[in-house]
């Protein structure tokens, strides 16, 4: 009977590539992008209305107080 092969020295199939070395990696460097994010200002204040409006909404401010009308109202128009 003969045995099943083993793995040996000359078995290269299930060998693992050398490791990278400093000099390698060195050169394969990508410069970042630098990003810059700006946003109009009325942008930011029809953010901000919109979340006075939620705030009201949230702390149960309803129909018959003025505060909900006159945020929603000034959210609807900033937001136009």
């Amino acid at each position: 009977m003969s045995s099943p092969p083993q793995a040996g020295a000359n078995d290269r199939s299930a060998a693992t590539p050398p490791p990278l070395t400093a000099a390698a990696t060195a050169g394969s460097r990508v410069p970042q992008a630098r990003i810059v994010t700006r946003i109009p200002a009325a942008c930011l204040e029809t953010a901000r209305k919109g979340d006075e409006v939620f705030a009201l909404l949230s702390s149960n401010v309803r129909v018959n107080d003025r505060r909900l009308a006159e945020a929603l109202k000034a959210y609807t128009l900033a937001s136009g």
